[in-house]
């Protein structure tokens, strides 16, 4: 349950909000443009030769069972080069998804529908483009089974546009998100926590990680959860993009940043029954408050969008995993 407090007064009378995150797949409304779609067959299908662009599946109905899932390669012809596997089965999703992706495909999209169900294997629908337009956002991928291993996806700075878990995990996986080179994680260093086994769910972020990005899980589970990051190394500077504060443990009164700035929203990566966090227009008191958010649902983004006068502060309750996405205004 969320409880919003109530909006304060003096955040009506402080202009120049920045917030205005490009629209999925363009850069602007005038860059508008409309997709090509096909419905993804059983077995291998070449849905076209050459670059183009996957913007979107749409998984409208999930498949009976546990063993409905879905490849999709850069090739042209054969299986090679897979981007990413989606399991769309009811034991990974209860309804409807859409995954939004973005990214480039250079040889052909090639999928392969592969089920042991002889009947009510599912309904999926792949949405491109043919080539990339220039002013798209494209982003780069890197596709994994969750295991215990360290990994490097960038040692440079880099944007997380988002995560999405396309297999839902079980036992105990949660992964951790660190802005940092070295692959001795740092508690210090952890921007966000994720629960891999709440489901198959897409985790808009546009985080910055200015120093690098490195993911971890302790473990694996007993069944390995499969996660696609989807995100760009060196943006463009004008580039939209939220700096975090993840809160590992317990905080009281937390002062964030001083001065203007914006609220942008929070994460909620595991749930907690007793987490709560309470956001302040403030330095450093309990001054002010802009809402209450209770931990008991995991969630991708609550954004608000909220310009502050005089700061942000935090305090938080329980062992969630919270993590605050804002900014500064100049």
């Amino acid at each position: 349950m969320r409880r919003i407090i109530g909006l304060f007064a003096a955040a009506l009378f402080i202009g120049g909000l920045a917030h205005a995150e490009a629209p999925e797949g363009r850069t602007g409304a005038d860059t508008y443009r409309l997709y090509s779609a096909t419905n993804v067959p059983l077995g291998a299908n070449q849905v076209r030769s050459g670059s183009g662009y996957l913007y979107k599946v749409i998984v409208s109905s999930p498949g009976n069972g546990s063993s409905a899932s879905v490849d999709f390669y850069d090739s042209n012809g054969s299986n090679a080069n897979k981007k990413f596997t989606i399991q769309v089965d009811t034991t990974s999703m209860t309804g409807a998804q859409e995954f939004t992706f973005g990214i480039a495909i250079s040889s052909g999209l090639r999928t392969v529908f592969s089920t042991s169900a002889a009947a009510g294997y599912g309904s999926v629908q792949a949405i491109y483009s043919p080539g990339v337009q220039q002013n798209y956002r494209v982003w780069q991928s890197s596709f994994m089974p969750v295991d215990s291993s360290t990994h490097v996806i960038s040692n440079r700075r880099v944007l997380l546009h988002k995560v999405i878990v396309l297999k839902k995990g079980a036992g105990t996986s949660v992964l951790g998100f660190y802005n940092q080179r070295s692959t001795t994680t740092s508690l210090a260093n952890r921007k966000f926590n994720l629960d891999l086994t709440d489901g198959v769910k897409e985790y808009t972020l546009n985080a910055m990680f200015p120093d690098g990005l490195v993911v971890m899980a302790p473990s694996a589970g007993t069944t390995a959860a499969e996660y696609i990051l989807l995100y760009k190394q060196n943006p463009p500077l004008d580039w939209d993009y939220w700096n975090v504060y993840h809160a590992t443990f317990a905080v009281t009164n937390q002062a964030i940043f001083a001065g203007r700035g914006v609220f942008g929203g929070v994460v909620n990566g595991d749930i907690s029954a007793t987490g709560n966090l309470k956001a302040y227009n403030s330095n450093g008191t309990a001054n002010t408050q802009i809402t209450e958010i209770d931990g008991d649902t995991q969630f991708s983004r609550r954004m608000f969008d909220v310009n502050v006068s005089s700061g942000l502060t935090i305090t938080t309750v329980g062992p969630g995993e919270f993590s605050v996405l804002w900014r500064r205004l100049r």
